[in-house]
C-alpha cells in the first residue's frame, strides 16, 4: 500500500511537472510569434549628411546622421520615430583673425507613411529642432541655439526591395516668415524592408 501511494505520487508530480513544462513551451512559442510578428512589420531607413562650403573669408564643414524606425500599421501605412544628429565646425576670418567654432545641432520627431503606390508615397512629419546658429560678436565667434517646431508635408520616391533609396521633397508648413532658409527640405536616404 505504502508502494502504490509512492507511485500515485510520483506519477501525480510527473504529470504536473510535464503540464507545466507543455504550458511554459506554449507561452515561449506565442511569445516568440508575436515578438517574430512585430519585427516583420518594423522597416528601417535614414540618411548621411557631408557637406563643406567656402566662401570668402568664412567656412562651414557638417557631417550628420538621421535614423528612423517605422511600424507598418498596415501595409501600406506606417509610423515611427526620427532623429537628426549634425556636427558643425564653423571657421572664419575676421580682420586678421582666425576663430573657429563647433556645435552639435539635434532635432528628435515622429512621421507617418503612406504609401500611394508601390514606390510613390506621401510624408508628413513634426519635428523638434534644437540648431547651431553662429554668431560673431565683440566676444568672438560664438554658437547660439535656435528651437523651434517643425511640420513638414509632403512626398517622395523609394525604390523598394529589401534594401532601398529614397528621395523626398517636403515643404515646412511653419518655417519663419523671417528666416533667410527656404522652406522646401530634399532629403535622400536608404531604407530596409519599407
Amino acid at each position: 500500500m505504502k508502494n502504490a501511494i509512492k507511485i500515485s505520487l510520483l506519477l501525480l508530480i510527473a504529470i504536473f511537472t510535464m503540464q507545466s513544462t507543455a504550458e511554459a513551451q506554449n507561452r515561449s512559442r506565442e511569445n516568440d510569434r508575436r515578438q517574430s510578428e512585430f519585427a516583420s512589420r518594423l522597416w528601417y531607413g535614414g540618411g548621411l549628411t557631408l557637406g563643406f562650403t567656402s566662401s570668402g573669408n568664412e567656412s562651414l564643414f557638417q557631417i550628420g546622421l538621421s535614423p528612423m524606425v517605422g511600424y507598418k500599421i498596415f501595409e501600406p501605412f506606417s509610423v515611427g520615430p526620427r532623429v537628426n544628429l549634425l556636427y558643425s565646425h564653423y571657421r572664419i576670418n575676421f580682420s586678421g583673425d582666425i576663430e573657429s567654432a563647433n556645435a552639435v545641432s539635434w532635432s528628435a520627431g515622429v512621421f507617418t507613411r503612406y504609401k500611394i503606390v508601390r514606390n510613390i508615397f506621401a510624408h508628413v512629419e513634426y519635428e523638434f529642432e534644437n540648431a547651431a546658429v553662429f554668431s560673431y560678436a565683440l566676444s568672438g565667434l560664438e554658437a547660439l541655439r535656435r528651437e523651434r517646431n517643425n511640420f513638414y508635408v509632403g512626398g517622395g520616391y523609394n525604390s523598394g526591395g529589401t534594401w532601398g533609396y529614397e528621395i523626398l521633397l517636403l515643404f515646412n508648413t511653419l518655417q519663419p516668415e523671417n528666416d533667410i532658409n527656404p522652406p522646401f527640405s530634399f532629403r535622400i536616404g536608404f531604407t530596409r524592408n519599407f
